[in-house]
């Protein structure tokens, strides 16, 4: 299937898809392979879950992201990103602890993490749930 998309594509009311593009070593983004594009659309339709209830902007600190991009950053070899299945987000103007209770209450995301030194939160759409520690 071919579709029609480009970085300024709306995934949701709130999301674009330029936003989880993987950045790179030399500066530039990255568009994901256009497989991965279903899977991209689910992680923006489930953060757009909480972006409705919370009412604050929501930044993509991580999307898809290619080997060497993940490799630079200490990504597990097999991470949920390299295949547009994840997402680290953090809230503007919202408490990361607060924001993980709404991540909790109204997303079907399996995997998520917390890294309070980093201010993110990582969430990922696999099969069982998972609680990453960092």
């Amino acid at each position: 299937m071919t579709y029609n998309i480009n970085p300024e594509t709306d995934l949701t009311t709130n999301f674009k898809y330029k936003e989880f593009w993987s950045n790179s070593l030399q500066g530039i983004k990255i568009e994901p392979p256009e497989v991965y594009y279903n899977f991209i659309l689910m992680c923006a339709t489930e953060l757009q879950r909480v972006r409705d209830v919370i009412k604050k902007p929501i930044y993509i600190t991580s999307g898809y992201r290619t080997k060497e991009w993940n490799s630079a950053n200490g990504g597990a070899k097999s991470s949920f990103h390299l295949k547009g299945m994840a997402v680290d987000t953090r809230p503007i103007g919202m408490k990361i602890s607060d924001y993980l209770y709404y991540i909790l209450r109204y997303t079907s995301f399996n995997g998520i993490g917390l890294n309070i030194v980093r201010n993110f939160i990582h969430t990922d759409l696999r099969d069982t749930f998972t609680i990453i520690k960092y």
